[in-house]
């Protein structure tokens, strides 16, 4: 009865009466009845559990396997409009599936327009068969949006996302309103929930988003048999999880509301309480109630604290933008560095009442002893290359071979060589395997089987993980190619830091160990800025220089550059093996004009849609050059640069052949997006009424990020050259190709097609 479904007491007793060796109950049920005693004794005594009704979670599989490791586990799983029943399995090993479609049962896993996809892409299951119900009574216009007809086959849109093995078995992911956008990031909320229920003493679980005072704020419920403060709670899930994909809100009950079927009623959870509210704390001087008033306004709140940290409340890179406009409105200059480094009221007081904050910063890299990295970085010469001898790159190793550069140099390494390469891939509801191939497929329409079958070997993990990078050296590694980075150019916390400083940490010890080549991927910013003629604006970075007092107020390029000096250094100190490639202005393919699957990522490109919001553009900035270098090409020349002698260790791989700003707004106009040319008065204009308009904040971002980089200090960025690259390419017979108008036609067509400027 529904009374003793409910009442784990009462059924443990009842399976103690009758000697029960059977259960089917719903997973959320299971999980919650399981921190029962009596019902864990119950549990353990059964030879079959059947559960079913939503996503079987990885901690309760593990928790039944503990406690009843001879039992048959079954996951069963349909939807009423199909007739309750459309898959079940045994669950065996460590994967977790739904099986193949019972009998009668057709199934189809599609992508957003209906097409049939492979297996290991993620789409929504659509369900056909003999029990697939004739629609919703009463109600035309839902049935219409859930039943289908296909070549003839009636089929139910389940709304569940899934994926099939290569085994034609079905793995549920979770429900497509649960893969989620959250203030402009793609979040899983199922990847959520298994780390919250990995916490010790969790019981059960479930995270929405909900709006907490006009703020959208991800939330997360739990029962559990300890308490746990919210702010603990999130230093766990901080652990494993993305810092945008942390909850803000936490609220312990009870028990989690279910519906009559005994899932989780996700509509009737009240609203949690934000984990950062505490007692309040009134502003002590004017500056600190300005920016407790810039707060409220951006984030919707009524009132802050001047302590309340702007990103634990919900604030994001975007509003940052917003903070810094009306921060400017009270005659306030601030960067974006100062936000993400106050982050609270009187923290950036703080910071505007201490004149010499980034004075103090910039000392710190004036007191490094350079010296040794100096000597290393005199002998980067063509008489170095000519006096040595280049060497093969044998076995490979590459770190971020997910990213637009990273699968490029994949591609031309299995194109090219003939060794082993080991791709270092970061986990997640995707298998990381499968979510490889499945962007090969993307960027080249080709899943490269043969090559997954004897060349390329996936670890699971990232480089902040030492554990991880030790799997590598379980095979030999000759080269390690890192191009692993966070390419956030400001972020809250540390997270930059973690992976582009301590994951090189972690690699050049790796290939110290090994005794294995290491390749830093780097960037030509770390030519970083003059202020106030501070290096002189005509200082130029070469491939013989690192710092030469430049202003680095950019956490970013702040981190490639440390990243460079601990390269460097081991080279001194260790005698690493390591080669540092400063790549640019990464762009489309030279072949096709193929571009970054995340192009809203990319800062030039960002730039562009900038002016087309503001609908102008000065004179001046069309006389400025720019640099396209193809990432199929620079991925080319890396490899190529990474045989030359070991005493050759900075490159600079960037195009020779740079285009004018005004021949790309050309390309635009030839597909409709008209950017006007104007004086710069009447740009400065257009431009300061637009950043009035919040709307337009997000649009704006990288104009406002680098034209207010330094605060009220006169500021410039400094340029880099490529001449000893290029002539090194030329003796490795390399050149670089030429961006035509065909190029740029190709590469400005696509980003139009893809709505980009929409």
């Amino acid at each position: 009865s529904q009374e003793e479904t409910q009442n784990p007491a009462l059924l443990a007793a009842l399976y103690e009466r009758t000697g029960g060796d059977a259960m089917d109950i719903t997973q959320s049920r299971l999980l919650s009845y399981m921190e029962l005693p009596a019902m864990a004794e119950a549990l353990s005594r059964c030879k079959v559990i059947s559960a079913g009704g939503e996503k079987y979670p990885p901690i309760l599989y593990e928790r039944l396997r503990a406690i009843a490791p001879n039992t048959v586990l079954i996951n069963s799983y349909g939807p009423t409009e199909t007739t309750i029943a459309c898959n079940c399995t045994a669950l065996t090993g460590s994967r977790i599936t739904i099986g193949p479609p019972l009998w009668n049962v057709v199934e189809r896993i599609v992508d957003m327009d209906g097409h049939d996809l492979p297996p290991g892409v993620v789409g929504e299951l659509w369900i056909g068969g003999q029990g697939v119900g004739r629609g919703y009574f009463g109600n035309p216009e839902l049935t219409a949006r859930h039943f289908v007809e296909h070549n003839g086959t009636r089929y139910y849109r389940s709304g569940d996302l899934g994926k099939w093995t290569t085994a034609g078995q079905v793995v549920i992911l979770g429900r497509n309103d649960g893969q989620i956008k959250l203030r402009g990031l793609r979040i899983e909320l199922g990847e959520i929930e298994n780390v919250l229920a990995a916490v010790p003493g969790i019981r059960a679980c479930a995270v929405v988003v909900r709006s907490i005072a006009g703020r959208e704020h991800l939330c997360a419920y739990y029962t559990a048999s300890r308490s746990w403060e919210p702010d603990a709670l999130r230093t766990l899930l901080s652990a494993s999880l993305a810092r945008y994909m942390v909850p803000t809100a936490y609220l312990h009950m009870d028990k989690l509301p279910e519906t009559p079927s005994g899932k989780t009623d996700l509509k009737s959870l009240p609203e949690p309480l934000l984990a950062a509210r505490r007692e309040y704390i009134a502003p002590r001087t004017d500056t600190e109630r300005i920016f407790c008033d810039i707060f409220a306004k951006v984030l919707g709140l009524d009132t802050i604290s001047a302590d309340d940290d702007f990103f634990d409340l919900g604030g994001t890179s975007l509003l940052v933008t917003r903070v810094v406009i009306l921060a400017l409105e009270h005659g306030l200059e601030l960067t974006f560095g100062d936000i993400f480094s106050g982050r609270t009221p009187e923290g950036l007081a703080a910071q505007k009442s201490d004149a010499d904050h980034v004075a103090q910063a910039e000392q710190q890299e004036h007191e490094y002893e350079y010296s040794a990295i100096n000597s290393i970085l005199a002998e980067n010469t063509l008489d170095a290359f000519g006096a040595g001898s280049c060497r093969e790159l044998g076995n490979v190793a590459l770190t971020g071979a997910t990213g637009f550069l990273g699968i490029h140099i994949l591609r031309e390494y299995l194109r090219s060589e003939t060794g082993l390469i080991q791709c270092l891939v970061r986990g997640g509801i995707i298998p990381a395997q499968e979510r490889l191939q499945g962007l090969l497929a993307y960027y080249f329409e080709d899943r490269f089987e043969d090559a997954f079958a004897n060349r390329i070997r996936v670890v699971e993990g990232d480089v902040t993980d030492v554990a991880v990078l030790a799997r590598l050296g379980e095979r030999p590694v000759d080269t390690l190619i890192n191009c692993a980075a966070n390419v956030k150019h400001f972020a809250a916390g540390s997270e930059i830091e973690e992976i582009n400083v301590g994951g090189v940490r972690h690699c050049l010890d790796f290939c110290h160990e090994q005794g294995c080549r290491f390749i830093q991927i780097s960037t030509t910013s770390v030519a970083g800025m003059s202020v106030e003629n501070e290096p002189p604006e005509d200082t130029v970075l070469t491939e013989q220089m690192l710092y030469f007092g430049q202003n680095l107020d950019n956490k970013y390029i702040h981190s490639k550059f440390l990243a460079e000096r601990l390269t460097l250094d081991a080279v001194a100190r260790r005698g690493v093996d390591a080669k540092i490639m400063r790549v640019g202005n990464l762009m489309a393919r030279q072949d096709d004009g193929e571009f970054q699957i995340n192009f809203n990522t990319n800062s030039f490109v960002g730039t562009l849609r900038a002016y087309y919001r503001i609908g102008k553009i000065p004179f001046e900035a069309l006389g400025e050059s720019a640099e396209f270098t193809p990432v199929d090409s620079t991925a080319r020349a890396i490899l190529h640069l990474s045989r030359t002698p070991a005493q050759c260790r900075v490159f600079h791989p960037t195009n020779n052949h740079n285009i004018f700003i005004g021949d790309v707004i050309w390309a635009l106009k030839q597909h409709g997006i008209s950017i006007t040319p104007c004086e710069m008065d009447e740009f400065e204009k257009a431009y300061s009424q637009a950043l009035h308009n919040p709307n337009l904040a997000r649009e704006l971002a990288p104009l406002i990020a680098y034209s207010n980089m330094a605060g009220n200090r006169r500021a410039s960025s400094l340029e880099s050259t490529n001449t000893y690259t290029t002539q090194m390419l030329y003796r490795l017979g390399f050149t670089w190709p030429v961006p035509g108008q065909g190029y740029l036609g190709r590469f400005m067509g696509a980003l139009s097609g893809l709505g980009f400027f929409d």
